[in-house]
């Protein structure tokens, strides 16, 4: 006599609905959790259902069999527990019930559903007690076959058009491009073949005997090949960063600089200083992009500056054929090729505004005082104290530098 004891429950492990197997998984224990039943009026060879368990996606798995004990009574051991699935039955004689004891069955083979039954052995006595967990420890999946991949591909060879196909899967494949042959590719291997009679725009179709979709290659002229594809264009040259500064040396003016720029592979500028009126007043080619330069109109051997000369009898007097330089200066960069920028200049101070007298004699001409000192001029060497004589030398540069962009003629 058969009773229904237990109910239908989903595989469960660890209290959560087991998910579907991972590829290339470790051996899953999956427990069959029973509560502690208990029940009267059985005689011996009675069977009492347990549990009904869907096994889902563990199907098909072969799984070993053990009971672990869950309660401790005094009734006769001699109970069998039947684990069946799938038309497997796994039987564990003797089911030793006490806290954490083992009892193994048979490995079964899972269906659909896995049942367990409590059979009662032949000194049953009229009740029993079910305190028992069952426990599948299942095979891992194996893992999936290799998918086969392979590609078709088309191209000139010596002016004639080539097909070739490689195997970029971990199996072998074989198939056929069209009536030109057949091949059969381990694992990186390739196959070429001539294609001989297809003109132009006519294709070729590459078969595989493997789940591969079939390669349609485009025949190319190959007598006629298309001319190369031009060349990217060349970087926007970009000015990244402008110093310019006028610096006063042994009363001598310079203007310090430094530029930076990104976008060609030029090391040396050009450097063209024009007045304020737009008229170029000098030049300095192949400069690095950081130096020295010394202002226009001034001179270190012999001296002089701009605005002042020294006449025939040995005076310093007021030249107004470059006064124009101390009002300012617009200064023209070119790196080749280049960019545009604006840089502002400060005012000078009065430290390279005007030449020393002759010694031991008083100038003939007496200048105006000399402009008030502004900041911005650093001064360096020695320092004079020739303020007494007039139209001292602005070192600034009121305009804005420019830079302009100019690219080679091509070749």
């Amino acid at each position: 006599m058969k009773r229904l004891i237990g109910v239908a429950v989903a595989l469960v492990a660890a209290g959560v609905i087991m998910s579907p197997p991972v590829a290339h998984a470790a051996d899953i224990v999956i427990p069959i959790n029973t509560v502690i039943r208990a029940g009267q009026g059985y005689g011996p060879g009675d069977e009492i259902l347990l549990e009904t368990v869907s096994t889902g996606a563990y199907e098909g798995r072969t799984c070993s069999v053990r009971a672990v004990g869950q309660n401790q009574t005094s009734v006769h051991r001699d109970n069998n527990l039947i684990v069946a699935s799938g038309g497997y039955t796994s039987i564990l004689y003797d089911v030793e019930r006490s806290p954490g004891a083992i009892t193994e069955g048979p490995p079964i083979t899972l269906g659909p559903v896995v049942t367990v039954t409590l059979q009662m052995g032949p000194r049953a006595d009229g009740w029993f007690s079910a305190g028992i967990n069952v426990e599948l420890t299942c095979e891992a999946p194996p893992p999936p076959p290799p998918t086969p991949e392979a590609s078709a591909m088309g191209a000139c060879v010596e002016n004639t058009f080539v097909v070739t196909v490689t195997n970029t899967g971990e199996v072998a494949v074989s198939g056929d491009v069209e009536t030109y042959g057949s091949f059969s590719l381990d694992p990186g291997q390739s196959a070429s073949f001539d294609i001989l009679d297809k003109a132009p725009g006519d294709t070729v179709t590459v078969t595989y005997d493997q789940e591969i979709p079939a390669d349609t290659v485009t025949v190319l002229d190959c007598e006629n090949p298309p001319p190369p594809p031009p060349p990217p264009p060349p970087e926007e040259p970009v000015i990244g960063a402008l110093a310019f500064a006028p610096v006063c040396q042994a009363d001598t003016p310079y203007i310090d600089y430094e530029i930076e720029v990104s976008g060609t592979d030029a090391t040396t500028a050009t450097l063209t200083f024009f007045d304020l009126d737009g008229n170029q007043v000098d030049q300095f080619t192949n400069m690095p992009f950081s130096g020295r330069v010394l202002w226009p109109g001034a001179s270190v051997d012999p001296p002089d500056w701009p605005g002042w000369r020294l006449n025939a009898d040995g005076f310093w007097e007021p030249d107004p054929s470059d006064a124009r330089l101390r009002d300012g200066l617009t200064i023209l960069v070119e790196v080749n090729p280049s960019a545009t920028a604006p840089v502002q200049y400060p005012p000078a101070t009065e430290a390279c505004n005007s030449p020393p007298p002759p010694p031991g004699t008083p100038p003939t001409t007496q200048p105006p005082a000399p402009p008030s000192p502004q900041p911005g001029l650093p001064v360096t060497g020695r320092r004079t104290t020739y303020g007494s004589i007039a139209g001292g030398f602005l070192l600034a540069l009121g305009a804005a530098l420019v830079l302009v962009a100019r690219r080679p003629t091509p070749a």
